[in-house]
């Protein structure tokens, strides 16, 4: 069973003409782990702490970069959500 999984963040904005466009877009590796059953970030920045293994998480932050960088994302400007870094972020 694949446990993996990534969520984004797309926000928007609109020029002076009233075209709208994307004015970000941001993304966080994830993964499901158990005991207790929970979803958790694997992000570098880890929002929520280590909730999973060392290995494991980086493991699936490789594979999630790999695949989301795979055609030309990061050039066009997405690049990984660092929660704790957004503006009023706070950390546990």
């Amino acid at each position: 069973m694949n446990n993996e999984g990534l969520i984004v963040r797309v926000q928007f904005r609109q020029d002076p003409a009233g075209e709208w466009s994307v004015g970000d877009l941001v993304w966080a590796p994830s993964v499901i782990v158990r005991d207790p059953y929970r979803w958790c970030s694997v992000a570098s920045d880890l929002p929520q702490g280590e909730c999973a293994p060392a290995a494991q998480r980086e493991a699936v932050r490789a594979r999630t970069i790999s695949v989301v960088e795979s055609m030309g994302t990061a050039d066009a400007g997405a690049r990984e959500w660092l929660v704790t870094q957004d503006p009023g972020a706070e950390r546990k």
